[in-house]
């Protein structure tokens, strides 16, 4: 895990930025009864809507804002933020806006992780992680002591600034918030009165990756880790910022876009074994989206939650790369933060990115999928996502290839010699604009069958391909990032007969 923190990095330097208010009005159509629609009153719409929760004069939104600003460090910034998330989602949840629909079935809430370590097996070795807080689904059970003993909503509301009984599971998080309280300074006292104003501008406007203290090859002295970059513009940064790195190589492979490097940078591979660096906070909360690409099958998209002293930044990660919105004061500016929580909780499973077209068992060994082919009619896939033979993706760009053993009753059917064990499933994102691998794999076949003696039966049997329509430049298009469509990927899927490992042959059919 620790070899691929500098991949890591690099992604989160090279990662879009946008205006704080043109991420709110995605994430509020995205959440709308019509989200292919733009809809660009949405924002004030519901901006006017919860100003009235933020007056309200008693209660515990404004005792959490009383006890957020006296916190002294980090970990006091905990519980007020949790009581106050969750009692906002209580009183959102009462809030009625035409198009908007009532808050999902999946009622989140958020909940104090650490000090308790999540861990993941990648192939055969484990992460571990320790977000600070997570939004999970309120049924989540993280406490069943308690839960066998009461079902009381308002105890599990106490028990969220607790840290769990058991280990929460990375597929059952939503979002990972990352807290850091470097500055130690006095936070502005809440408002007596909000109205639906401008934003309220934060310094800095977004987050960049800190360098250690002295970078080991340059040596060069960098900023302190605060966790928080200083900007010199005075000036209000633009409502897009094209991001760009000044520590990349420039080398390139053939899978990877032009400007997009094929590994870090070597000040980045110097510090690959430097465990005791304390990670920024940009790159620590990418880890945890990492790991929580890597738990699901087929995630189209990440959000997490950075919080500075008193100040908040919205992260969105896919395939096609990641996007930070400008900064939100969660003290002064809470009408905002009002209303990313509103859009959050009217969120479905899909809308987080999780595709329910993939159903876990119970027993969550497999994940099923039924996709309807004009000419086989319903396909049938059973992905056994839990076999010692998976391959599993951990990072944050790119193709992000998963290989599993799939069988299907439908494939069976349709070809000879094919059985339960003899099937694999590529699952992976593809750059839109490249000629895709089934057009590539097409015209291989065709040679194939022109050469029978010395190509066919030594080339990738494709038996059947999906390829998913929601392009992952979709949501860089509503938020006027600038080439949207550049380096847009898709989901496809992939059936292939499985393949043998080469040792597996001996004597005469090996030489051959």
């Amino acid at each position: 895990m620790e070899n691929l923190r500098p991949w890591i990095e690099r992604d989160i330097e090279q990662a879009q930025t946008c205006h704080a208010d043109a991420m709110l009005s995605a994430l509020l159509q995205r959440a709308s009864n019509n989200p292919q629609t733009e809809q660009p009153q949405l924002l004030d719409m519901c901006l006017a809507a919860v100003v009235g929760l933020c007056n309200t004069r008693s209660g515990p939104i404004r005792e959490s804002l009383k006890k957020y600003v006296k916190s002294g460090d980090e970990h006091a910034l905990y519980e007020p933020f949790i009581q106050l998330a969750n009692g906002a989602f209580a009183g959102l949840g009462q809030i009625k806006i035409d198009g908007m629909p009532d808050a999902s079935e999946l009622a989140i809430m958020c909940q104090q992780n650490d000090p308790k370590n999540m861990e993941q097996y990648h192939q055969d070795l484990k992460s571990i992680r320790r977000p600070d807080v997570v939004i999970i689904p309120f049924l989540y059970n993280a406490f069943p002591e308690v839960a066998e003993k009461t079902n009381s909503e308002d105890l599990r509301r106490d028990l969220a600034t607790e840290q769990p009984e058991v280990a929460l599971r990375w597929e059952d998080v939503l979002t990972c918030i990352e807290f850091k309280r470097p500055t130690k300074k006095d936070f502005s006292k809440p408002k007596d009165k909000y109205t639906v104003a401008s934003r309220v501008l934060t310094k800095p406007e977004y987050l960049r990756v800190e360098r250690p203290l002295e970078d080991p090859v340059l040596k060069v002295p960098a900023a302190a880790e605060t966790g928080i970059s200083k900007t010199p513009a005075a000036e209000p940064a633009p409502a897009v910022e094209p991001r760009r790195s000044t520590r990349i190589s420039k080398g390139q492979s053939g899978k990877r876009k032009a400007d997009e490097p094929s590994q870090p940078s070597a000040s980045k591979r110097a510090k690959t074994g430097d465990k005791d660096r304390k990670l920024d906070v940009t790159v620590q909360t990418g880890l945890y989206a990492a790991e929580m690409f890597a738990a699901n099958v087929a995630v189209t998209r990440i959000i997490n939650l950075i919080v500075v002293d008193d100040m908040l930044w919205i992260w969105y990660y896919d395939r096609q790369g990641i996007i930070q919105s400008s900064g939100i004061n969660i003290i002064q500016d809470l009408p905002r933060f009002m209303v990313l929580l509103y859009a959050l909780q009217r969120f479905s499973l899909d809308v987080w990115g999780r595709s329910t077209q993939f159903k876990r068992d119970e027993k969550n060994v497999s994940h099923n999928i039924t996709i309807f082919d004009k000419h086989l009619g319903d396909v049938d896939l059973k992905l056994l996502t839990s076999d010692k033979d998976k391959v599993k993706n951990y990072g944050l760009k790119g193709r992000a290839t998963n290989v599993f053993p799939v069988t299907s009753k439908t494939l069976e059917k349709k070809y000879a010699g094919i059985t339960k064990d003899s099937m694999v499933a590529k699952i992976f994102w593809a750059e839109e604009q490249r000629t895709s691998e089934p057009e590539i794999l097409e015209k291989v076949a065709a040679i194939a069958a022109s050469h029978p003696d010395t190509v066919k039966g030594h080339v990738p049997d494709l038996l059947w391909y999906h390829k998913f329509e929601e392009p992952t430049s979709e949501i860089r298009q509503q938020l006027g990032v600038p080439e949207p469509k550049k380096g847009s990927r898709v989901l496809y899927i992939l059936i292939f007969r499985k393949l043998l490992p080469i040792t597996e042959l001996t004597n005469a059919e090996f030489f051959k």
